[in-house]
């Protein structure tokens, strides 16, 4: 059943953003977050047949694009989303980006945990807003959320927004619905917008579970914005697309107005087609993959455990990332992304990309064949008994 996910696909020389760096044709490319594997043939299926048709003109949102997302929600989250409420945006990274032109102004703060992906900060900072970090705990460990930190930043009356990032990349926690309701009571209490990005949402290992912040309650929804999208899930980022979900009426007119202001609202032709194919026919596609990278997961936490006393595994909750504390290891923190692509031929995310402190950490990929990740972990294993 699973033999599928064994197959190599040679990414290299495909414009693929994750192949980009390596440094020969034998590096082995763990950084970037998407997948080496095909994504589900019924997706594949109905870009072909857009694709075989040759025209490739304006394109609008078809007939049953947001129904399939909607039971989508239902099904998988006990979440009933309404058409109304949804939007399209090329990215949930645009989508957020929208979000923050939309409601916050130049000089506001913008509030976001760390670690963090970088790309909040980016945002944050290129729209002239004050990005504010609410850093996260490492304890025994696991990262938990410092409240009473962030109570005191979402006090500041230059305070406008808290981007949530839920399942959290790149710290993997899934948080609970006493984590997020808390999020929430400090951001009702201060008058800060949500703005939710769920984009690893379906990637959750049990006994863990996703809860959408909107679903918690209608007080909670009304002020959240959540940006969601099959790319992380189906490994079909490059289709660009994504939805946004906001039930509050006065919001949804704001951000419809930031998105006619940048010509955001309509999809490609293969995006169109593609979102509707994955929610309406990948989850078998979807519950199998997950349960191959959970393999995948375990083998390099074990790994590990096993061989590489210098790191330290933690452990993921949800998406299909790798956290790993490297601080035991002779090498510099912010020399690890380029001793292991020299001396392992390995490329992995630094985890300087993510914030302060994070520099002795580095993110790996497991969305890949085993025997790839065998050899990745192998390199990188007689790469470190060079400097024991």
């Amino acid at each position: 059943m699973l033999s599928t996910y064994d197959k190599k696909i040679d990414r290299k020389n495909t414009s693929s953003m994750k192949w980009a760096g390596i440094k020969d044709g034998e590096t082995i490319a763990v950084g970037v977050a998407d997948m080496d594997f095909m994504t589900s043939d019924a997706v594949v299926a109905e870009v072909k047949k857009v694709a075989e048709k040759g025209v490739f003109g304006y394109s609008i949102i078809q007939e049953g694009y947001y129904s399939s997302f909607i039971r989508w929600c239902n099904k998988r989250y006990n979440w009933q989303v309404k058409e109304e409420w949804l939007s399209y945006t090329p990215g949930v990274i645009a989508g957020m980006g929208g979000a923050v032109r939309a409601f916050s102004e130049v000089g506001d703060h913008v509030i976001f945990q760390t670690p963090a992906f970088y790309l909040l900060n980016e945002l944050t900072v290129t729209n002239d807003r004050i990005p504010v970090s609410n850093p996260l705990v490492l304890k025994d460990g696991k990262y938990h959320i410092d409240f009473d930190d962030l109570e005191e930043k979402a006090k500041h009356p230059k305070a406008k927004i808290f981007m949530l990032c839920n399942p959290q990349n790149p710290s993997c926690r899934v948080y609970t619905k006493e984590e997020l309701t808390k999020i929430a009571d400090i951001c009702l209490k201060n008058d800060v917008l949500i703005v939710s990005d769920e984009v690893h949402c379906d990637m959750v290992y049990q006994p863990h579970k996703h809860i959408p912040i909107a679903s918690l309650s209608q007080e909670i929804a009304d002020i959240t914005v959540t940006c969601l999208s099959p790319t992380k899930t189906f490994n079909m980022a490059g289709l660009q697309t994504s939805v946004n979900v906001i039930s509050n009426e006065n919001l949804r007119a704001k951000f419809a107005k930031e998105l006619l202001s940048r010509d955001s609202k309509r999809p490609n032709i293969f995006a169109n087609v593609g979102f509707k194919a994955a929610y309406e026919k990948g989850e078998e596609w979807l519950d199998n993959t997950l349960e191959y990278i959970k393999g995948n997961v375990d083998f390099v936490i074990k790994y590990i455990e096993s061989n590489i006393p210098e790191m330290n595994v933690i452990y993921p909750e949800g998406t299909y990332l790798i956290w790993i504390d490297c601080s035991q290891t002779k090498i510099k923190g912010s020399d690890l992304k380029s001793y292991f692509l020299e001396n392992a031929n390995v490329l992995v995310s630094a985890g300087s990309e993510y914030g302060e402190n994070c520099a002795n950490f580095i993110r790996i990929n497991p969305a890949c064949p085993r025997e790839v990740l065998v050899e990745v972990m192998d390199r990188i294993n007689h790469s470190l008994h060079l400097i024991r």
